[in-house]
């Protein structure tokens, strides 16, 4: 690599990653903020998980970072006369470009790299977390709030205090589903102690009374009790797995609606040999055909999530290869200005045209081995007729 080159990647990687640590020291909080919100975190909680929050904001600053350094290093040198001092020397423009294509291909496996394996190990890990501390955060807020509300489940605590892990004079309400009795608990003390590994919760009551609608008072002096926590660790969805597991998760699945296929045809014919029609009016011969088309459309989701996954990883290339021309056109060293007139219409065309493309392939009317790469191919067609235009001028 010449020296010229040398020092335009040195000064590219020094403002890119100037401005990632800015943006998603930014972006970090607020994912924090939106983490701590949701399952109310505590701050033990949330420095626990603040270093598995950085891979999932990563993949979006990457693109916008990258395409803002190629402004400010293209633009300045434009500005300053330094690309026409280069040509003048016999330099082609090509040579001084390369190393921004390089670097965001670089930049580009990077993005897919943390998709596919840095962000479903990060969300499994915030997962994780919360489920462990879940003991520590209903404490808090009881201590905090003096009620604790859990809807879906239909719990409603509240006590006067909380005393280490015991609750002092509290009212439990505990309605089981829409059309399930509910039960109502008083008690002087009641001890709680989870077992998050076994998924159970040991309840000791003292001086307790029940009541349920109909039924008398029942008084408790002093039991201990167990029961069954709800499943607290949440199956990862598509966007949060490898490549490599929703693959198998596709395969499981052709699997079961080709099987499904062939029974249902053995099914139909042996239906209209017996003559017995009334048979496909009923819900165990449909059921196969629903479970097929519910099949079909995770099917074209699971697709859609593979290819998406490296088309917008492939779009830091698309930005550079924009942006870096893009730049030596404008000859201004307002990089901010470049950085606008490129990225403004990039938000509104290449990002909606993705989103359009992404909901057509999830329905199954687009095939998302082409579909996901339209913007893409779009992006770099632009790319090149810019390129032309530097060359030539």
């Amino acid at each position: 690599m010449k020296l010229i080159q040398r020092v335009l990647l040195g000064e590219m990687i020094r403002i890119f990653f100037s401005i990632l640590t800015g943006v998603t020291v930014i972006l970090v909080f607020i994912g924090v903020f939106r983490e701590a919100s949701e399952h109310g975190l505590g701050p033990e909680q949330i420095l626990a998980i603040l270093p598995f929050i950085v891979p999932s904001l990563l993949p979006f600053t990457i693109p916008a970072t990258m395409l803002l350094t190629v402004c400010v290093v293209y633009g300045r040198m434009s500005g300053d006369q330094e690309i026409t001092a280069c040509k003048s020397a016999g330099i082609n423009v090509m040579a001084l470009i390369w190393p921004s294509l390089a670097m965001g291909a670089v930049l580009s496996v990077s993005s897919f790299f943390l998709t596919d394996q840095a962000i479903p190990w990060a969300m499994s890990r915030i997962q994780w977390i919360v489920v462990h501390s879940m003991e520590e955060i209903f404490f808090d807020r009881l201590k905090s709030q003096h009620q604790f509300i859990e809807r879906k489940q239909g719990i409603i605590i509240s006590t006067m205090d909380v005393d280490n892990r015991t609750l002092i004079k509290p009212t439990i309400t505990y309605k089981p589903g829409k059309e399930g009795t509910p039960l109502r608990l008083q008690a002087e003390r009641i001890g709680l102690e989870f077992d998050i590994e076994k998924s159970l919760v040991h309840v000791r009551v003292i001086g307790g009374y029940y009541e349920k609608p109909g039924e008398q008072k029942g008084f408790i002096e002093d039991q201990q009790f167990t029961f069954p926590l709800p499943k607290m660790l949440k199956p990862l969805k598509a966007q949060n797995l490898p490549v490599n597991e929703i693959r198998d998760e596709i395969i499981a699945m052709e699997k079961q609606r080709n099987f499904n296929d062939r029974f249902a045809q053995l099914e139909a014919s042996s239906t209209m040999m017996l003559g017995e029609f009334d048979r496909y009016a009923s819900t165990e011969f449909n059921r196969m055909y629903y479970d097929n088309e519910d099949n079909t459309r995770k099917i074209d989701r699971m697709y859609t999530e593979i290819h998406s996954r490296y088309a917008l990883a492939g779009s830091c290339l698309c930005f550079v290869l924009i942006g870096s021309p893009f730049s030596i056109l404008q000859g201004k060293k307002q990089f901010l200005t470049s950085f606008i007139l490129c990225f403004v219409p990039i938000i509104l065309v290449y990002y909606p045209i993705i989103m359009l493309l992404m909901n057509q392939s999830k329905n199954g009317t687009i095939d998302p081995s082409y579909g996901m790469w339209i913007a893409n191919i779009l992006m770099v067609g632009l790319g090149i007729y810019l390129i032309r235009k530097v060359l030539k001028h």
